[in-house]
């Protein structure tokens, strides 16, 4: 029988390599840690769990439950407001919302660890991921667009997140353009250099 050939993907020159300290910075930027806490809430709902950590809160059965139960009637108008458990309540919240961004940085480590960008021809490629590793290819012919996109967060920090829109591919319907991660976070001052890959000539 005849031999199967295939050719092996060129190594290509690194673009760009993000440390493990960038992910964390785009984690805590991006706080998706949300998905993380509604995948754990899916989990207690499908086990039964919930009613159970809601009647420990609500129904005098944890340490809390008069405090919570308290604050739940003081902003229902059906008594006054304790102060105590007022600011206990507002220290809770300030840990629940570091908790979610730390939650989003360690899904971040976890999801685009070891990303790299590298350009091999005309081709730019991604590789990232632990416990899924993706690769994907990006034929610089096909980019029509390049959005940057630059929050609050990331203007603090002085990082920009980078992505392109190719036309074809495994466009879905209605959308012609599907967008590819380039660059989830990259400093200011890198930014022109890799527009330059991408677009050549353009300022």
């Amino acid at each position: 029988p005849a031999a199967t050939s295939f050719r092996v993907p060129e190594a290509g020159r690194v673009v760009l390599r993000l440390a493990p300290r960038d992910l964390l910075l785009f984690g805590f930027i991006q706080n998706r840690g949300m998905v993380v806490v509604a995948a754990a809430m899916g989990v207690l709902w499908e086990g039964g769990l919930w009613d159970r950590l809601v009647d420990y809160l609500f129904a005098g059965r944890g340490p809390g439950a008069g405090v919570a139960r308290d604050l739940v009637g003081g902003w229902l108008g059906r008594g006054a407001v304790p102060v105590a458990g007022m600011l206990l309540a507002l220290a809770a919240l300030v840990a629940v919302l570091l908790m979610i961004r730390v939650l989003s940085m360690g899904w971040t480590l976890v999801r685009l660890h070891g990303f790299t960008l590298t350009r091999s021809g005309e081709d730019l490629r991604t590789e990232y991921g632990v416990l899924t590793r993706v690769t994907a290819t990006i034929p610089l012919r096909r980019v029509q667009t390049m959005t940057i996109r630059e929050g609050s967060l990331h203007r603090l920090f002085r990082r920009v997140s980078v992505a392109v829109a190719t036309a074809g591919g495994n466009a879905s319907e209605g959308n012609s353009k599907p967008r590819e991660r380039l660059a989830p976070i990259i400093s200011q001052g890198s930014l022109p250099g890799l527009v330059r890959e991408v677009l050549p000539g353009f300022d």
